[in-house]
């Protein structure tokens, strides 16, 4: 079970253990510590240290090895310490469970590794001499040794646990060696039912009927909001930009806007925004910001906003962006359309939801009886037409170009050259679906490698697995970070 000295990848995500390479510095000096693990510390230079190399990694992955913005450190450095974290609640969890690790589990790993070894053998020497280069105690290296031998016990009972059935590999196997194309219906119910021809006189008909028309009012309270416009706002704003959590900023911001104040007693507001404002959005517009409803601005600035008189300039208003002066151009109040300009679109939908319902009866019924033409013909009524995927594999999460998996893939694995129609259409969500096959290659059964299938299901499913597993470790440990790691 030896480990090798490198890069490793533990319940998706990366971890770094150890790197003897002259670019990582594998002992950042620092006392105190990163995060409390229940009774467990993470040191300050543990945390250092898996950072720089985290660090290290992305710089060249994605930087060519300059350094990242400022950003992306802290995220990559935050995230270090969330699997530092999550690798210390799973070695607790491993402890309590009562995995241990033998003293010569610990010597057999540390055999294994060719850093340590010269000419195929392990150099008592050579390892003390790497370890002391790299500022590591003897103590120190082995510790982390036994901590990842203890994970990769913990993760071998998970893999043992999750061992797919013969029947299971068999079954993925030819999911993923039977190839298919297949061409298509997919109706949007609601997309379906807008673009139904409704006729004046259909809605007329629907309407005439006193318990429909009853029907409407009631959706029509129901819905109300749908059928209420919000009060809204045009205003005009000047903007000078401060920085938030340095108070001299503001002083300096609110200097800046009082000499514009001035300005605007004798000219013209637009001019002046297109001139000095830092809100580079509306600047070209002389600072006008259109029409708003309630909720879209800061708060500061919406109560002024919806408080003043159209025509007149605000005093200073401050918020977290900096200082604003602004003068509103215009109010539009609520409106609330009434029942009777409603009923038309509310009956609409009603008739048209009743026409696609009737259309999809005679649909489902076209294809119980195999007539493919008359389906078509339906679909066509619907804004549909048949579509034909590329060749996909079985295995496959959704259909291709489709974009529906579930009971729609289910039904299209069945589908042969004798049965070539799916029977019914098959529902998912607010989508119906039929598909018709074009094309089905069964697997060779002598090419079958059920050792690679198995072996993917079981890797596949302990990364979920321990995913989830780690998860809820994580969530039930008492966690305790260092506020002071992450300031500026």
């Amino acid at each position: 079970m030896a480990r090798k000295i490198g890069v490793f990848v533990l319940f998706g995500l990366i971890v770094f253990v150890f790197v003897f390479m002259g670019v990582f510095d594998l002992s950042p000096t620092g006392s105190g510590y990163a995060a409390r693990v229940n009774r467990e510390i993470i040191t300050i230079k543990d945390y250092r240290a898996a950072a720089q190399r985290m660090l290290q990694f992305y710089s060249n992955l994605m930087g060519q090895g300059r350094a990242l913005p400022s950003e992306q450190q802290q995220a990559i450095q935050m995230r270090a310490l969330e699997q530092l974290i999550s690798r210390e609640a799973s070695l607790q969890e491993a402890e309590e469970e009562g995995i241990r690790v033998a003293p010569e589990e610990i010597r057999d790993n540390i055999l294994e590794i060719k850093a340590f070894q010269k000419d195929g053998r392990f150099q008592r020497s050579l390892y003390e001499s790497l370890l002391k280069n790299n500022r590591l105690s003897v103590s120190e290296f082995e510790e982390s040794i036994a901590k990842d031998v203890k994970l990769q016990k913990l993760q071998t009972l998970f893999e043992n646990a999750l061992k797919p059935t013969a029947i299971e590999v068999e079954r993925e196997w030819s999911d993923q060696n039977t190839k298919l194309v297949v061409r298509y219906l997919k109706i949007n119910e609601a997309a379906a039912a807008k673009s139904l021809n409704i006729s004046k006189a259909d809605v007329d008909r629907y309407l005439s009927v006193e318990e429909n028309k009853k029907s409407i009012k009631d959706k029509y309270e129901v819905q109300k909001d749908r059928f209420t416009k919000p009060e809204e706002v045009r205003a005009r704003h000047i903007l000078v930009k401060a920085t938030q959590g340095d108070e001299k900023s503001f002083e300096t911001a609110l200097e800046k806007i009082k000499a514009i104040e001035k300005r605007l007693q004798s000219e013209d507001f637009a001019k002046v925004a297109s001139e000095t404002s830092d809100d580079p959005g509306s600047k070209a517009k002389g600072g006008d910001l259109g029409f708003f409803t309630k909720g879209r601005m800061v708060p500061e600035f919406e109560k002024i906003a919806f408080e003043g008189e159209p025509g007149k300039i605000s005093a200073p208003v401050r918020t977290n962006f900096g200082y604003h002066l602004i003068r509103v151009e215009e109010k539009r109040p609520e409106k609330v359309t009434p029942f009777e300009e409603a009923k038309i679109e509310l009956a609409k939908e009603e008739v048209s939801n009743d026409v696609f319902d009737k259309q999809i009866e005679e649909l489902n019924a076209a294809l119980q009886n195999n007539n493919k033409t008359k389906a078509t013909q339906i679909a066509k009524n619907l804004g549909t037409k048949w579509e034909e995927t590329a060749e996909f594999a079985l295995s496959v999460s959704t259909i291709p170009k489709a974009q529906i998996g579930g009971k729609a893939l289910a039904a299209v694995s069945q589908l042969t050259k004798e049965s070539p129609l799916t029977a019914s259409l098959i529902k998912e969500n607010n989508t119906f679906f039929a598909a018709e096959l074009v094309k089905r290659i069964d697997p060779k059964t002598e090419e079958r490698d059920l050792k690679k299938v198995s072996d993917q299901l079981k890797s596949n499913r302990f990364r979920d697995s321990f995913a989830s597993w780690s998860e809820k470790i994580r969530e039930k440990s008492k966690v305790e970070i260092n506020s002071q790691l992450f300031r500026n």
